[in-house]
């Protein structure tokens, strides 16, 4: 399992929920049946195409670093 550092900036929380929420389809569901952070059936370049468009559509000033 790699993880990857997207982007850098303040407003995290508010990036997360506005990332997550485009990434919606591709969530897991945990036992609780829950939507987690963890992904299936979408490739790591996608998702860095989909939450650097977001953080770009959303507005928020951040550092892109891939």
């Amino acid at each position: 399992m790699t993880f990857r550092v997207i982007a850098l900036l303040d407003e995290i929380n508010a990036a997360e929920t506005a990332c997550a929420a485009k990434l919606k389809s591709w969530r897991m569901r945990g036992r609780a049946g829950r939507l987690n952070e963890w992904l299936s059936g979408i490739s790591p370049d996608e998702v860095q195409r989909v939450v650097v468009g977001t953080l770009t559509t959303s507005e928020f000033d951040f550092k892109h670093l891939t």
